[in-house]
């Protein structure tokens, strides 16, 4: 091979390796990027209570999108207040009346009735849970019927979990503003949530390790 030969082929080589350390690069910073939007956009929470079961156990780690606009539905997780050293208390719940509606709770079923005055019983099957007692979403263990009309900014929530779960059918909670969902649990932190949770049980040991190490 000729001295010119061996200048373009080394010059071929050189020009190879610059656009694959360019391409490396690139995919390194949308990577890095990706991470950081998903650790700026969704929160690991700690779930402590079966006020959800069976749809989230206690001791479940799941995901909150802070900035998901809440729907009928979702489970979210709600700033219910402070307590006496200051500290939050949040609640998971799951979002059934919506600002502007009416929630009524009548003879164990659940009705909302629209800005537009219809009235529409939920189909809570594929949720609720009520143990060992009597079918029936009830307000203190009565049939009466409840009323609770929602202003333009107010959510009315409630865990499935129906007879064990502090919600916006005890006065002391009532319902809230909408500013105060801390965030909305997406649909694939549910579905993955035994993933979700091994992970973040294995970050508290590792944790847990280095701190006494």
């Amino acid at each position: 091979m000729d001295r010119l030969s061996e200048e373009l082929l080394l010059g071929k080589t050189k020009n190879d390796r610059g656009i694959f350390d360019i391409v490396i690069f690139i995919v390194a910073i949308v990577l890095l990027g990706g991470i950081l939007a998903f650790r700026i956009v969704f929160l690991p929470v700690d779930v402590s209570g079966k006020s959800m079961y069976k749809t989230i156990y206690d001791g479940d780690w799941l995901l909150i999108n802070q900035y998901a606009t809440v729907k009928r539905f979702d489970i979210a997780v709600i700033d219910i207040g402070t307590k006496s050293d200051g500290s939050e208390i949040n609640y998971i719940k799951r979002i059934i009346g919506l600002p502007g509606e009416t929630v009524i709770i009548e003879n164990g079923k659940v009705y909302i009735k629209a800005k537009n005055g219809k009235i529409t019983q939920l189909d809570e099957s594929g949720y609720a849970y009520y143990g060992n007692n009597t079918e029936g979403t009830f307000v203190n263990g009565q049939a009466a019927q409840r009323i609770w009309e929602l202003g333009d900014n107010e959510i009315f929530f409630m865990g499935d979990n129906r007879y064990n779960s502090r919600d916006s059918r005890d006065d002391s909670i009532g319902v809230k503003t909408v500013d105060k969902v801390v965030g909305v649990v997406p649909d694939f932190a549910i579905r993955y949530k035994s993933f979700i949770t091994k992970y973040y049980e294995f970050n508290k040991k590792i944790n847990k390790f280095f701190k006494i190490a």
